[in-house]
């Protein structure tokens, strides 16, 4: 419907013309009436109307001079003028004001209607000549921000100089925003991520969208640098998205000659969007300095000391040191710059190595297995905060199987971790970050415990298997190795107090024995 504004200084025409047809059904609707030209010309300025009919002779202005100054700032509105007689010289003034109609009193309804067709058909094409102006300038301001924040030569003539002008005179500072959505189908939602980011940034003015590759931009007019702008800028984006399936990335303020370095910046955050909790615009805080210099180097990654450690952990029943390890490895895993296929692929592989191991020495426990049988979600996940979560979710399901209501004290835990794995280099320090004691308080309990030194009862677990092999007829070096003695003069040493012989003499005599 397009609006139209009476202006009439006698009520009977003012009304008269209110009913005098269904407006409605001819495209038309009245909002609002005037009854002279001062009140005419502020209604003007107030409503902006597609139509106004108005009378000529009013007083404090008259119908051609209020035409004639709303001409000099408005040259869209149309105009039907009406006249209670031929006045020639109104008419050739109205002329001259480009009016669409001269309407003699008594109005005929009949040559009103003709001009409202006219008027209307003038006003439909202009509408669709604007919006096609609309969307060209809209095309033209997108390819010179695309342009500039590639850092693209981009020619300021008369296509482009006149939006460049428009920008830096809106807003000294910019800001890029760039948004990437996360669902699978993430190519074709890009129409759908566009319109809604020009809803909330372009209809309300608050910035300018773009479109780069599978990612939407947004100039953006306004200051979001606080951590409360930040967080109010996601919850409206994942209002207006209608899901937290995307990711934001907003680069720092620069004048619009700089903006390729905020979106840089916007691009790099994305890049690494991996790294980064969700429910969050991120920014040049939440990135690591090691991040923004640019190397092809990277970290070696240790990851069987955590599977070995991660396995001690489990065994012992203790959440916490697992929860540290996995916490210890992600931190490592980006210190090395790994990529985030190399980072599920490795906490895939941790995972498996660990439950193969724990599977061995469980008896193929079915719990066990139905989470062995879980490591490929990793690859479905979004972020490395959401993998860590994930794994120690899992290690506590698994602690929970390996537990099963178990009231053993942590001592029993740690002399029965002892006898599993005597032949590994074992320390009381590492035992003491399993099971998150001091090391000289664990020393003493487990003296209380078992009345002997940590060192000793480990050496006597190691003698007392080395003994059984030398029975089977194994070497001596052989043994040595098996039970945890890389230097076989020391284990000769240890095997001769404990045992009061020496290994060889000791398996001769078994030997003699059977």
């Amino acid at each position: 419907m397009f609006e139209v504004i009476i202006v009439d200084d006698e009520p009977m025409i003012r009304e008269g013309l209110r009913t005098l047809i269904a407006w409605e059904t001819y495209g038309f609707k009245i909002i609002n009436i005037a009854q002279n030209g001062r009140e005419g010309f502020e209604k003007h300025q107030e409503y902006k109307p597609d139509l106004m009919i108005v009378d000529v002779r009013m007083p404090e202005m008259d119908g051609i001079t209020l035409i004639e100054k709303i001409r000099k700032e408005n040259r869209h509105t149309h105009f039907i003028i009406l006249s209670g007689h031929a006045d020639f010289t109104y008419a050739q003034r109205a002329m001259g004001c480009h009016v669409d109609g001269y309407l003699l009193k008594p109005l005929d309804e009949d040559e009103l209607i003709l001009y409202l067709q006219t008027i209307y058909k003038k006003l439909a094409d202009e509408k669709k000549l604007k919006q096609l102006e609309t969307e060209e300038k809209i095309q033209q301001r997108e390819k010179l921000i695309t342009a500039l924040c590639q850092e693209i030569d981009v020619p300021l003539n008369k296509e482009y100089l006149p939006i460049y002008e428009e920008l830096s005179h809106v807003q000294r500072k910019f800001q890029v925003l760039l948004l990437k959505v996360t669902a699978p189908a993430a190519h074709s939602d890009i129409s759908f991520l566009k319109q809604s980011a020009k809803e909330l940034f372009e209809f309300t003015e608050k910035g300018y969208v773009f479109t780069n590759n599978y990612e939407i931009g947004v100039l953006l007019r306004q200051s979001y640098t606080s951590k409360h702008a930040k967080e109010n800028l996601y919850k409206e984006l994942a209002a207006s998205i209608g899901s937290d399936s995307f990711f934001a990335a907003i680069g720092e303020q620069v004048p619009l000659s700089h903006i390729y370095q905020s979106f840089q910046t916007a691009s790099m955050l994305l890049t690494h969007h991996f790294y980064f909790e969700k429910g969050l615009v991120m920014d040049k805080s939440n990135l690591s300095d090691q991040w923004m210099i640019e190397t092809d180097e990277k970290g070696i990654l240790a990851l069987e000391s955590y599977v070995s450690r991660l396995q001690y952990a489990f065994e012992s029943i203790n959440s916490k040191t697992a929860e540290k390890m996995i916490d210890e490895l992600a931190e490592e895993m980006v210190h090395c710059r790994m990529t985030e296929m190399e980072i599920k692929k490795g906490f895939i592989q941790l995972y498996t190595n660990i439950l193969n191991k724990l599977l061995l020495s469980n008896k193929n426990d079915q719990s066990l297995t139905a989470i062995h049988a879980r490591a490929a979600e990793i690859y479905e996940l979004p972020t490395l905060p959401s993998v860590k979560q994930f794994l120690i979710n899992q290690f506590n399901e698994i602690i929970g199987v390996l537990d099963n209501g178990n009231t053993d004290t942590q001592i029993k835990k740690m002399i029965d971790l002892i006898h599993k794995h005597y032949n590994k280099n074992l320390r009381l320090e590492t035992l003491a970050e399993v099971f998150n004691y001091n090391s000289a308080y664990l020393g003493k309990l487990f003296k209380n415990y078992t009345g002997e030194y940590f060192n000793t009862y480990l050496d006597k677990v190691r003698i007392e298997t080395g003994k059984q092999l030398l029975q089977k007829g194994s070497k001596v070096y052989e043994v040595a190795d098996q039970i945890g003695y890389a230097n076989v003069d020391y284990f000769h040493r240890k095997f001769k107090k404990y045992v009061g012989t020496s290994p060889s003499a000791y398996r001769n005599q078994s030997g003699k024995i059977s």
